[in-house]
Parts: structure tokens; sequence; C-alpha cells
């Protein structure tokens, strides 16, 4: 489970992640779900479930504010990616 920011960026780099504005992460910190763009220190929003963090990015994206949904596991790793 990722706890900082410092954990955040690298977990970014890691997954091969550009900084590119367009893109928002699905992370797991400090036991809640929350959706980051690329770029940004802090979560754009905040979910108790993945299920919702998922569900709620996709309109996210859908309305305009991003066009790659990256969804991360537990461990970091990357689970699924939706393209928009």
């Amino acid at each position: 489970m990722l706890t900082n920011s410092n954990e955040i960026g690298a977990m970014f780099r890691e997954a091969g992640a550009s900084p590119d504005k367009d893109n928002a992460h699905i992370i797991i910190s400090n036991g809640h779900w929350k959706l980051v763009k690329e770029g940004n220190q802090r979560a754009s929003f905040i979910f108790p479930s993945k299920e919702e963090a998922v569900a709620e990015a996709k309109k996210y994206a859908k309305s305009g504010n991003a066009k790659v949904i990256i969804i991360h596991k537990t461990d970091g790793t990357v689970d699924r990616i939706y393209y928009y």
C-alpha cells in the first residue's frame, strides 16, 4: 500500500507512465482508493472501494477530464488500462 507522494511518484515511473496530464491513475493509499492525475501530488477524488473508484473514473474520463485511466493493484502494479 502506498503511503506518501514519493511512493506514488515512484509507482507512476515504475508503471512506465509519462508525465501526461491526460492520464489518471486509480491507486490505493492509506486504505483508500484514489484517482490521481499524472503530475498532481494530491488525489482528485477518494473512494472507499476500488469498484467505486473505477466507476467514477470512467465517468470522469467520459466527461473529458482524462484520456487514459490506469488502474493499479494493491501492490502498485498495473491491473487494467482504459482508453477514452
